[in-house]
């Protein structure tokens, strides 16, 4: 068994305990998103600034289809995780995380 193993089995017993949100996960993800948010804006900007209305658009396009598609995805996790919690042998993932 590897670390890693033991750090997911133990991530997984902690969101046993407090089970996942999607608005936790959004909010958590906002941190990841400033900076790409910037990058593509200084992209766009350059864009515009070279003529290319049509390409700025497009990457506004991407980066709201991106953000979109990472929303329904923690909508998703938190409408599957009652299902997900009953499915998981428990015991097994307790051994995982205590080292067994």
């Amino acid at each position: 068994m590897s670390m890693t193993d033991q750090k997911r089995a133990a991530s997984l017993l902690a969101r046993r305990a407090d089970p996942p949100s999607a608005m936790r996960s959004i909010l958590a993800q906002g941190r990841f998103r400033i900076p790409v948010a910037v990058g593509i804006a200084l992209m766009i900007w350059l864009c515009y600034s070279l003529g290319g209305e049509k390409v700025g658009a497009g990457l506004v396009g991407l980066w709201f289809g991106a953000l979109l598609r990472d929303v329904r995805f923690a909508f998703e996790v938190e409408r599957v995780w009652p299902f997900t919690e009953r499915v998981i042998d428990w015991e097994k993932v307790q051994d995982l995380a205590s080292g067994k």
